[in-house]
């Protein structure tokens, strides 16, 4: 995958969180590298797993690695 592709997978997944109901898209940081999506933030078990629930829902995702701290 290219820069150009993880930069648009990135902006993908950034939105589905920003207009999902189930996340504080604020307190998770995204970090795509070749289609693999990298989900950073302090947040509940819920809502990391929401979040990464909508990253696997982006096309072209490869894979959604979580790499949370939880409250």
């Amino acid at each position: 995958a290219s820069r150009a592709n993880d930069s648009w997978i990135t902006m993908e997944v950034k939105t589905a969180l920003f207009h999902s109901e189930k996340v504080d898209h604020l307190r998770i940081k995204v970090v795509t590298e070749r289609a693999h999506v990298y989900l950073m933030g302090i947040v509940s078990t819920e809502e990391a797993d929401a979040a990464a629930q909508v990253a696997r829902s982006i096309n072209g995702v490869a894979r959604v690695v979580k790499v949370f701290e939880y409250l």
